[in-house]
């Protein structure tokens, strides 16, 4: 659903809460933007998580944005019980009057942020102590366009540590055969708009994979910090595993997005995540969506 549509329904599409903390913040580094969506279960560590990172390297100036997505529970309340042991921590809450999706959550987060860069956290997820202090400086030093860190992948079940992910360096060859680096990082605002933000039109999951695919076509500079920084919760019902059945439509998807930038896949390999013989079969991997069309350098999708 569009901003537009959310209008046309009547009313305003969102209400904006702030706290004081973040009406008196002038100059913002970073804006963590955190998309929630019936995580009342696990919104509050998310948050006491990402407050133990912002006091860990006070000179940086964080700004918290939460986006809560039309959710049914009561995770923005439990939220601002949790913001209000934290009065310091510039905090602002919107909460949309429909469910848009993840991709149009992150993109609003993103526009309402005032930090020159952005953190990606969804609200089941948590973060290490020095996440956003290394990351943020990754990106001042050497100067690249996004950078993230290991993430240790938890099982929702027990808490057992189950793997790892974004545990290797960027690389556009590795990633055209499928993603293996997750949202959870660190970007450069300016850039996230110079690519088009986060694509609407990935119905089924995957934006992050698109992210960084198009930030790899683009030439951009992606820095990888060799420590574990966050974690990741694996449900059993989680995003990635019920896309497992829409591989070949997201594949396909991503190929006629990028086949210009594509260099010839091998026919014995894999690209997106998909035997290329499977992706170039349309009848096989049927779309429900056009994919969104690249947008031109310096403009906003």
């Amino acid at each position: 659903m569009t901003i537009e549509e959310n209008v046309a329904l009547g009313g305003p599409p969102w209400r904006l809460r702030a706290n004081q903390a973040y009406q008196a913040l002038q100059n913002v580094d970073v804006s963590v933007v955190i998309t929630l969506y019936n995580y009342a279960g696990y919104i509050e560590e998310c948050f006491e998580s990402l407050v133990a990172s912002i006091q860990f390297d006070v000179s940086i100036s964080v700004e918290v944005v939460i986006i809560d997505d039309a959710s049914t529970d009561d995770g923005a309340l439990v939220l601002l019980a949790s913001s209000l042991a934290h009065r310091q921590i510039p905090l602002l809450l919107v909460k949309s009057r429909h469910n848009a999706g993840l991709s149009h959550a992150r993109n609003l987060g993103l526009r309402l942020s005032r930090g020159s860069a952005a953190f990606i956290l969804d609200a089941d997820n948590t973060v290490k102590p020095p996440c956003i202090s290394r990351l943020y400086r990754c990106l001042r030093e050497t100067g690249a366009n996004a950078a993230y860190g290991q993430i240790e992948k938890i099982s929702a079940l027990d808490g057992s540590i189950v793997g790892l992910v974004s545990n290797q360096a960027f690389d556009l060859a590795r990633l055209l055969a499928g993603n293996y680096i997750d949202a959870m990082a660190m970007f450069s605002v300016a850039t996230l708009f110079e690519v088009g933000l986060y694509d609407v039109g990935m119905i089924h999951g995957w934006e992050d994979y698109d992210i960084w695919l198009a930030f790899g076509f683009a030439g951009m500079q992606v820095e990888h910090v060799d420590e574990v920084l966050a974690c990741y919760r694996v449900h059993a019902d989680s995003m990635l595993n019920r896309l497992n059945e829409h591989v070949p439509k997201v594949g396909r998807y991503l190929y006629l997005k990028y086949q210009q930038l594509l260099p010839q896949p091998a026919a014995d390999s894999l690209l997106f995540g998909v035997p290329v013989a499977l992706l170039l079969q349309p009848e096989v991997c049927v779309l429900s969506l056009d994919p969104a069309p690249l947008p031109d350098v310096g403009t906003e999708s």
